[in-house]
């Protein structure tokens, strides 16, 4: 055989061996990958952040898979404790780690552009409870001389917003940027630019912590009036029932009720209806409008959704109305939707006794545990509300004779005495 065609044969199985060792390093990185994808959607960021750090190592050319591993260790950093600063700190620089990787490998990325505007923000609050912050620092920051890390925030989150305009995440960003940078008023027209382009609060940060400064929520709202004006009639009703769950927790029920209303006007569906009023129903029974409330309730059970949650509803709300005939009945009925739910079993033998109907009321707590050690809570309410009826005679009986089979419990002694103390 000729040198020249043992040289190709050569050259042939190297080939061969080159795309088998790809091909395997390409199916290793595929399977890191998908493990840490099924970790991250199951809460699992740990886990997830450890696949793709594994991935990486095998293939470190995906721009796709940098951003992943920096959301891994972002939303990490969101869930564990907090405490431990140097922990933190390094979390976070796992997260700066994968954000800095994915715009090396692709700068158009804006997503994680964002993704290194939040790092750092969250980089220069952690240095900030760390260290305290003088008032020289502020009064530098109110002149535009910002740290590190605020100057590569607001920078970051800029060039994600220019790269997509349409992107009311990297919106929330570029707000959080300004305001960590003191700049309140951008910050400000950010999140309103941010609540006109996608008015369903639940979507964006600032939907979901906590109150609000007045102006600024009032700002929102007037965004979410408008973005609500531009969206698809369709989607009427499930953004003003947003918008009214969102005012509803700024403590703005007059606002909140206007937009569930609308919500309603604009239902097209008995879901989208049984949503509206059973949301209606909660700024309601918050702001102790309990007749109306009871209404809404009764007119959500129509359509024959969620029958169970508002079904119990209505035995607490006719409890508080002192109508407890109509609250013994239906907090029974949810009673045997949910018999392990003690709270509702006492409230539910409460209306009853009320109602008159005692035999019910001492079923529904005897029916609450076979052993007393099991339940002590009903045990106590079962004694209770033998006293209450002007049964001591029984409810002494029954205390003495759970004494006997169970002498080492103290608190059955401690119920025995009190029983005696106030037949005395």
């Amino acid at each position: 055989m000729s040198p020249i065609v043992l040289l190709r044969r050569a050259a042939l199985v190297l080939l061969v061996a080159i795309q088998a060792w790809v091909a395997y390093r390409a199916t290793v990185a595929d399977a890191r990958f998908l493990a840490g994808v099924r970790a991250y959607r199951a809460g699992d960021f740990e886990r997830a952040s450890d696949r793709f750090d594994s991935a990486l190592r095998v293939r470190d050319g995906d721009a796709w898979l940098w951003a992943w591993a920096g959301d891994s260790a972002l939303s990490l950093h969101d869930v564990r404790p907090p405490g431990d600063a140097a922990a933190a700190r390094a979390v976070l620089d796992r997260a700066w780690r994968g954000y800095a990787g994915a715009v090396l490998r692709c700068p158009t990325d804006a997503w994680s552009w964002s993704g290194l505007a939040e790092v750092a923000v969250r980089r220069a609050k952690l240095r900030d409870r760390a260290e305290g912050v003088s008032l020289e620092v502020l009064t530098r920051r109110s002149q535009g001389v910002l740290d590190p890390d605020r100057a590569i925030a607001r920078v970051a989150a800029e060039v994600a917003v220019v790269l997509k305009p349409g992107g009311f995440a990297e919106l929330d960003v570029l707000a959080s940027a300004y305001e960590a940078a003191g700049e309140v008023p951008r910050a400000t027209e950010a999140v309103v630019r941010s609540a006109r382009m996608m008015p369903a609060p639940s979507f964006h940060t600032w939907g979901r912590r906590g109150r609000l400064p007045r102006d600024l929520y009032e700002a929102i709202l007037e965004g979410l009036r408008a973005g609500i004006e531009r969206a698809p009639e369709f989607e009427h009703s499930l953004l003003h029932r947003e918008a009214g769950r969102f005012a509803w927790e700024q403590g703005d029920p007059n606002s909140a009720l206007r937009h569930l209303d609308a919500s309603l006007a604009a239902a097209r569906t008995d879901y989208e209806r049984y949503e509206a009023l059973q949301h209606k129903a909660q700024v309601l029974e918050g702001t102790g409008r309990l007749e109306e409330a009871l209404g809404v309730l009764q007119e959500a059970l129509r359509p024959g959704i969620g029958r169970a949650g508002l079904v119990r509803r209505l035995g607490d709300v006719q409890f508080r109305l002192g109508r407890y005939e109509g609250a013994c009945r239906d907090l029974r009925e949810s009673v045997r939707d949910s018999p392990g739910d003690v709270g509702l079993r006492i409230q539910s033998a409460r209306a009853c006794e009320r109602a008159g109907n005692a035999e019910v009321a001492e079923r529904l707590l005897r029916e609450g545990f076979v052993l007393t050690t099991e339940n002590p809570v009903l045990a106590r309410e079962l004694l209770s509300f033998f006293e209450r009826a002007g049964r001591r005679h029984t409810a002494e009986q029954l205390v003495r004779s759970w004494i006997r089979d169970f002498p080492e419990r103290s608190d059955f002694q401690r119920w025995a005495a009190e029983i005696g103390e106030a037949s005395s």
